[in-house]
């Protein structure tokens, strides 16, 4: 009997860390709700900013929208992104 543990058993599966594997992720999450960096990290995507601006430069229409909210440090600002439209297939 091995004494070895396979630490990848007990973990929840998240989005691949490949970049376009992550567009997919936020492209569908976007198609039926806005998007911020707590939702994607809770997604498993950690630089949701350059994600969004990938899927820009890939011709995907996206609106950002900053809100103001109150936090334990006082007022911040949040940025929630919409999907407008996805690219026109070529």
């Amino acid at each position: 009997m091995s004494n070895q543990i396979d630490i990848f058993a007990a973990k929840p599966k998240r989005a691949s860390n490949k970049a376009h594997t992550q567009h997919n992720v936020i492209l569908e999450y976007m198609k039926t709700k806005p998007i911020n960096t707590q939702i994607a990290r809770d997604l498993g995507i950690l630089a949701l900013p350059r994600r969004i601006s990938d899927l820009k430069e890939m011709g995907h229409v996206i609106k950002t929208e900053m809100v103001e909210v109150e936090s334990q440090w006082g007022k911040t600002r949040i940025a929630f992104y919409y999907l407008i439209s996805e690219r026109k297939s070529m």
